[in-house]
């Protein structure tokens, strides 16, 4: 399944203003890992920008995604063990025991 067949709606941005941009995500990976096994990169940042565009566009370009602040925010999550995995090998949410 291709992520563009999907029907992600967004969130309003009042729903998500407050929420840490880590759990944004976590939610987006999330959401991924339940439509398919193998998530890549470029799939992690379209999800995030197509349920949360108001806090993952580009400065400026507000129909554009910001792949560097979901790259931050990816390796941040792997770092604290949420999620494993790499771009060169996709990724998986990791359940902590």
């Amino acid at each position: 399944m291709e992520l563009a067949d999907t029907k992600l709606q967004p969130f309003e941005p009042e729903r998500y203003r407050d929420v840490s941009l880590n759990d944004l995500v976590m939610y987006a990976v999330y959401v991924l890992a339940e439509m398919k096994n193998e998530i890549n990169t470029e799939e992690i940042v379209a999800a995030c920008f197509l349920l949360f565009p108001a806090r993952f566009h580009l400065r400026g370009y507000p129909h554009w995604p910001d792949s560097t602040v979901v790259n931050k925010r990816w390796l941040d999550c792997r770092d604290r063990g949420y999620i494993t995995g790499s771009t060169a090998h996709g990724f998986s949410t990791r359940v902590r025991a």
